[in-house]
Parts: C-alpha cells; structure tokens; sequence
C-alpha cells in the first residue's frame, strides 16, 4: 500500500481492480485505507523507472535496488 501524491514510472499490473473504497481492499491481509478514499489492488505490480513522493508505504515485499537516500538538517 503506497500513500503518494506523486507516483510516475512505467507500470505492468496483473489482475488490477481500480476504484475500491480503500477501506476494502484485501491484497495487503490487516491493511486497509480510509473509508470513501480511491483504491486500487492488483495480484502483481512491476514498476520500471519509479519516482514517487511517499508519505508511507506497507509492503509484505519490496525491493529497492540501487536506492540513494539524503537527510538534509534545517534550522529555524
């Protein structure tokens, strides 16, 4: 489960369901999104060239290869 405002790359899915109330989807077993929000599941999903900006993601899997991480400290 991906809570993103922004998700680009190129996507294959296998057995999609698109527009699910989140509160009911089963892919994920004991994760569900909010009530009246859009929703989307599928069996498998590959992504190729993935930019995303995520506030959270819950996988039983996932796999980043080559992945880069940068903190940067602000002050006020």
């Amino acid at each position: 489960m991906v809570d993103s405002d922004v998700l680009s790359g190129n996507a294959s899915f296998t057995n999609i369901n698109i527009g699910q109330d989140a509160s009911t989807l089963t892919a994920v077993p004991g994760v569900t999104g909010n009530i009246g929000v859009l929703g989307q599941q599928a069996d498998l999903v590959t992504i190729t060239n993935l930019r995303q900006n995520n506030y959270a993601t819950t996988a039983a899997s996932f796999t980043l290869p080559n992945l880069h991480m940068s903190f940067e400290s602000t002050s006020c």
